[in-house]
């Protein structure tokens, strides 16, 4: 008599965890099966990373370019500096730049050994400069010019840099600035339309000045 109500509690609890276990079951599978759970990258989210990653590393890149370039003008208009401060020291004797050539001022050891190829002045560019003396003011030798061939992307900041230093500048056949003629001033659109950075390639620059 004593052990039948342990038995039927016993039965009864049974029962109840049963019921416990059976709405656990009903709890883990809907987690499981929800929306929440862990999956992997779909095939759109993996273009669109992709995307990303790639414009990124466009902009990375058209950012090195523009320094390089930068940095290729800057170091050719310190070189050129240089270059015409002595040049008119060494001729300043002489009142004239008759006889001036590459060779000579090489031999006179006025340009940096490492733009040096052989008898030829090479630019940050790997193009030749040319050094011929030339007539600016109505007299013969007066004047020299630099001669350049320079690519168009660096075309607009390379004059821009060494303005200062001539008297004339032609960029394409066409004088962007000319003291002798008047025009004193860099003519900062018609050098944009000369050097047309967009069109490619290179073009043709002569720097002029006097003693």
């Amino acid at each position: 008599m004593l052990h039948a109500p342990r038995n039927r509690v016993v039965a009864s609890d049974l029962a109840h965890f049963n019921v416990l276990n059976q709405r656990r079951g009903i709890i883990m599978k809907s987690f499981s099966g929800s929306p929440m759970k862990s999956k992997g990258f779909s095939l759109l989210e993996l273009l669109i990373a992709a995307a990303l990653i790639a414009v990124g590393l466009l902009g990375l890149f058209f950012l090195v370019n523009r320094y390089n370039v930068q940095q290729a003008v800057a170091n050719e208009v310190q070189a050129l500096s240089q270059t015409v401060a002595e040049t008119r020291t060494k001729f300043r004797a002489p009142g004239n730049f008759a006889g001036i050539t590459p060779a000579v001022l090489i031999d006179n050891g006025m340009i940096n050994p490492s733009r040096v190829v052989g008898r030829t002045i090479m630019s940050e560019w790997s193009t030749v400069v040319g050094v011929v003396p030339v007539n600016l003011n109505g007299t013969a030798n007066d004047a020299v010019s630099f001669n350049y061939n320079v690519p168009r992307q660096s075309c607009s900041d390379f004059v821009t840099g060494v303005a200062g230093m001539f008297a004339r500048i032609t960029v394409g056949g066409v004088n962007v600035k000319d003291i002798p003629g008047g025009a004193p001033l860099l003519d900062v659109a018609l050098l944009g339309t000369q050097c047309d950075a967009g069109a490619g390639g290179n073009v043709v620059i002569n720097l002029i000045t006097g003693r």
